[in-house]
């Protein structure tokens, strides 16, 4: 079974690659996915059709801060990984993939925390 956090290494990998525009842009999406599909694992293990607002919404919802904190992080992400796959272009590149990145690893290792 794939692991989402393979996703996070990939997008680390991606993130080295600085004078790449499709590969900084890729590896914000691979950050977001990350997150989604550890936090998707986590809180409705196979449930592959939940769609990524309700994932979030079901988060924001939970009695345990540490659950809505993911929300809001999540959220956050799901934003960037729009912008950075349908934006024409991305102000300061450079640092919304450092800040994808930041908010993809916060988001497992909270996760795997309350596992």
């Amino acid at each position: 079974m794939f692991d989402g956090r393979d996703f996070l290494t990939l997008a680390e990998e991606l993130a080295t690659r600085t004078a790449d525009e499709s590969a900084m842009r890729t590896a914000v999406s691979r950050a977001y996915y990350a997150a989604f599909l550890v936090a998707r694992g986590a809180m409705r293990p196979g449930d592959v059709g939940v769609k990524h607002k309700q994932l979030w919404g079901s988060l924001r919802d939970a009695p345990e801060r540490e659950r809505r904190v993911i929300a809001e992080t999540g959220n956050r992400l799901y934003r960037q990984r729009e912008e950075a796959d349908y934006g024409r272009e991305v102000a300061n590149l450079s640092r919304e993939v450092a800040l994808a990145l930041a908010r993809s690893r916060e988001v497992v290792n909270t996760l795997d925390n309350l596992a």
